[in-house]
């Protein structure tokens, strides 16, 4: 008996071992291999216009289009670190944003003055370049020079860079330039010149160009080529890393011609040279 007790125990213990490596086997054969690693994507959020034509502008379907768009699309595509979201909105308000941390980069056919230098980190890599002409009604001969605008009344952009620079030639000016601050769209800015609700207004060669056609001819740049400069996106101080990425992507894409071709789209031109002589900010 008390060996047929002895051997009953005997089985148990070696069922109980066996059970054990069994279930051991088990779970070592069906834990999976968790190895593997991602790469974090950072979301960066793209302030720019609504209603500046051929640049960034809503479309008849209401799709954000233009050439900051395209631009900044081909840019994002060489920046897997990141990826761009595109949000509109006016001209005054994209630069506020910026500031608040609202955008991460502001795209607006920026150009660069001191005023906004000292709030916002430009670019180290331009991409277009312009130059500025005083634009008049047609059939104007009493103004030809910023010495002729003193006692009239100029309209300007708010927040903008021709805005910038009349402050500063009113600083030391003999006769003050009225300047009219506002948002006006290209239709009505043309209707104020032909109207006479200003005497002029500030506007680069190629959008003086881009008016005639539009809106029947009406209006003319004089005098010489003023402010000429380039345009650059624009960043929140400190963020370097961005800034960075952002221009190595740029001089890549002014290398292999991209944004040549997407100025010859949108513009009719290409106007991504770099100027001799002309200064990079």
């Amino acid at each position: 008996m008390k060996k047929l007790i002895l051997v009953i125990s005997v089985i148990i213990i070696i069922a109980s071992l066996l059970g054990g490596c069994s279930s051991t086997s088990s779970t070592s054969a069906t834990t999976p291999s968790t190895s593997t690693t991602t790469t974090a994507v950072t979301t960066i959020v793209v302030g720019t216009g609504n209603d500046m034509d051929k640049f960034c502008y809503l479309d008849a379907n209401g799709n954000l289009v233009g050439f900051e768009i395209d631009l900044l699309t081909a840019v994002d595509k060489l920046l897997p670190q990141y990826q761009f979201k595109f949000e509109a909105a006016d001209f005054a308000s994209i630069l506020v944003g910026l500031g608040t941390g609202k955008y991460d980069i502001a795209a607006h056919y920026y150009a660069w003055n001191p005023t906004r230098a000292q709030s916002y980190l430009y670019s180290g890599v331009p991409y277009l370049h312009y130059s500025y002409k005083i634009t008049v009604v047609k059939g104007r001969t009493d103004i030809q020079s910023l010495a002729d605008l003193e006692g009239k009344t100029v309209y300007v952009a708010s927040g903008s860079n021709t805005a910038n620079y009349f402050e500063t030639y009113n600083k030391t000016a003999k006769k003050q330039i009225n300047l009219s601050y506002g948002s006006l769209t290209p239709d009505l800015l043309v209707k104020g010149l032909a109207d006479r609700q200003f005497d002029a207004t500030f506007l680069d060669t190629r959008t003086i160009n881009d008016y005639n056609v539009a809106y029947g001819n009406q209006i003319a740049g004089v005098g010489d080529d003023l402010l000429p400069g380039y345009t650059y996106y624009l960043f929140q101080q400190g963020n370097d890393q961005l800034k960075d990425a952002v221009d190595g992507a740029l001089k890549q894409l002014r290398a292999d011609g991209t944004i040549s071709a997407i100025s010859t789209k949108w513009l009719g031109a290409d106007y991504s040279q770099l100027i001799p002589g002309l200064e990079i900010h």
